[in-house]
């Protein structure tokens, strides 16, 4: 049975009056298997946007599996979302979902912090690393390279 009926059976059996928490929120994003449909389906059963907060978000961009339809999801239901620098280091670890952040976001961006995320990643590191020079949020200097150097 998918994640999503059993979700779908219990807020039926408890006549929809079971409240949409963050803790809901957050449960759902971090399921590997089934987060975005969860988190979906909860946007749709739902009468007032989900409760979208700091740790819902650093919950979803860990989700290697459904990370980026997850964010838009969740953005798209409380569009005035705050993305944290914690957000931003989490989603540094993916490029389609840094992109996607970085074209939704037009502050400073905690670089330092996430080049140490970067150069923890092995998976996409170098394209990260490459989509953050070609939009100047990154120089290349000795620090870049010896942060790097155990990704090459």
């Amino acid at each position: 049975m998918k994640d999503e009926t059993v979700l779908k059976i219990l807020m039926d059996d408890g006549g929809f009056d079971i409240p949409i928490t963050e803790t809901l929120v957050r449960s759902a994003a971090a399921n590997m298997v089934s987060g975005s449909s969860l988190i979906s389906y909860l946007a749709q059963i739902s009468q007032d946007p989900l409760p979208v907060t700091g740790k819902i978000l650093i919950a979803a961009a860990q989700n290697q599996r459904t990370r980026l339809e997850m964010l838009k999801i969740l953005t798209r239901s409380t569009p005035d979302v705050q993305l944290t620098d914690t957000v931003f280091e989490e989603a540094c670890a993916n490029k389609d979902v840094m992109i996607w952040l970085l074209d939704r976001q037009d502050k400073h961006l905690p670089i330092e912090k996430m080049v140490r995320r970067i150069s923890e990643e092995r998976y996409d590191s170098g394209n990260v690393v490459q989509t953050l020079l070609e939009r100047d949020f990154l120089e290349v200097d000795k620090k870049l390279v010896e942060a790097m150097a155990g990704n090459f």
